[in-house]
């Protein structure tokens, strides 16, 4: 059972967001680095969790905050294998993106070009083209590691 519609998220993704905390930079890149930042919609009190780890990059909405419930409703995969659920079943070997479709969740992926992302990009030219997507307007700087 879907918590949110294909129109509550087509709202949600053109709602203005910004990060609560926009003077710490994003660092990306290294093998091991992981973080979650939280990032609201300020006019529709509305709450979402974006997840980073080397390989992926997560944008999760977060309803009903007294249980803490959070819905993945986009989803960068820099790598690996999907197969999209029927009825053409179609395959991805390589970078993809997930993004919210009703009766699916995130189970369903797009060519990452339905983003504007190519695959040459970096992680940071990546984040920035989902924070534009995603109506991010107030962000930190991002900075990928040196190591």
């Amino acid at each position: 059972m879907n918590l949110i519609t294909q129109e509550d998220f087509e709202e949600i993704r053109q709602m203005r967001k910004e990060f609560t905390n926009c003077y710490e930079p994003l660092v990306l890149g290294s093998p091991h680095t992981k973080w979650s930042k939280e990032i609201v919609a300020p006019d529709y009190k509305e709450m979402f969790i974006l997840d980073y780890y080397r390989g992926k990059i997560e944008i999760k909405y977060t309803y009903n905050k007294r249980y803490r419930k959070s819905t993945v409703i986009l989803r960068f995969d820099s790598f690996g294998r999907h197969t999209n659920p029927g009825p053409n079943f179609e395959k991805f070997d390589g970078p993809h993106v997930h993004i919210f479709k009703e009766g699916y969740d995130d189970k369903f992926a797009y060519p990452i070009e339905v983003l504007n992302i190519t695959p040459t990009e970096n992680d940071q030219e990546v984040l920035e083209k989902i924070c534009t997507y995603f109506n991010i307007t107030a962000r930190p700087s991002i900075q990928l590691s040196m190591l």
